[in-house]
């Protein structure tokens, strides 16, 4: 699995370089867009569609595109999160935020046209109108006022004032953390012409890897809690302890298996990989 994923993730860091040449005239802005885009990190929401196109026997290396603009679109997400008026980070993986790299301006810049590059991306897909307009409202929809703009905000007010109760993080981590992931698997759907009630099927799984990875990743930053950004932010495990919280996770984990036998059959690889992600 890990030979596997390794290709992938080769393959989708080596498109994005190649993408990243068409913005050789925007010197300042291509330093700082490539900056966070081509820190790859795991490459996990466009991992994802590539696994899953192959599990449903439809060759991946076509949809290459589509996973770079899953990339491009969380880079963007990365970038604006760490501006001081957001998060006010100043790491993002292992380096330096972009805006005390790059300032201010060129970050939040840069962050713009990844985004806008995105449905430039989209738009130049070789698949059919139906399917590429289809995907440009998807990723909106994703992106916008129904996903991360408003998980963020949503954030934003957990961050100040610590939520009281589960159902509102709940919502935050809906919106701001699970519309990508429910972003990649409905890509799957949408590029594989699978039905509504797949689609649907896919929209809960990745609702419920984007919950459980939430989760996770507030456990895995519990040390941070001195971090003047975490000290009003309330997560799961501080209401329900930590031992919950891993109940919880197995919980979901065992709701996503049986979703991925439905959607991708019995000798899947998109689970093994999925649980592997909480290893």
């Amino acid at each position: 699995m890990k030979k596997i994923i390794s290709v992938y993730q080769k393959k989708i860091a080596l498109r994005l370089r190649e993408i990243s040449l068409s913005w050789d005239r925007c010197h300042q802005l291509k330093h700082s867009i490539n900056y966070t885009l081509l820190n790859c990190g795991k490459l996990i929401r466009s991992v994802i569609i590539l696994l899953g196109l192959d599990d449903l026997e439809m060759d991946s290396n076509q949809y290459i595109d589509v996973a770079c603009a899953i990339e491009m679109i969380q880079s963007y997400t990365l970038i604006h999160d760490d501006l001081p008026e957001m998060d006010n980070a100043t790491m993002r993986r292992d380096k330096i935020a972009n805006h005390l790299i790059y300032g201010h301006s060129i970050a939040l810049l840069a962050g713009d046209a990844l985004l806008t590059d995105t449905f430039l991306a989209l738009s130049n897909l070789k698949i059919s109108d139906h399917q590429k307009v289809a995907l440009i409202h998807l990723f909106a929809q994703k992106a916008g006022t129904s996903g991360v703009c408003f998980g963020q905000t949503l954030d934003m007010i957990n961050q100040t004032n610590g939520f009281d109760d589960w159902s509102e993080i709940e919502d935050m981590i809906k919106y701001k953390t699970c519309a990508l992931f429910e972003l990649s698997f409905q890509t799957i759907g949408l590029l594989a012409l699978l039905n509504d009630e797949k689609l649907s099927k896919l929209a809960e799984l990745g609702y419920l890897y984007g919950m459980a990875f939430q989760i996770q990743d507030d456990l895995n930053d519990d040390n941070l809690v001195d971090d003047i950004n975490l000290i009003h932010k309330t997560n799961y495990h501080q209401i329900f302890g930590k031992e919950k919280a891993l109940e919880k996770i197995d919980q979901i984990l065992s709701q996503i298996e049986k979703l991925c036998i439905i959607i991708f059959g019995e000798k899947n690889k998109i689970f093994a990989y999925l649980k592997s992600t909480f290893k």
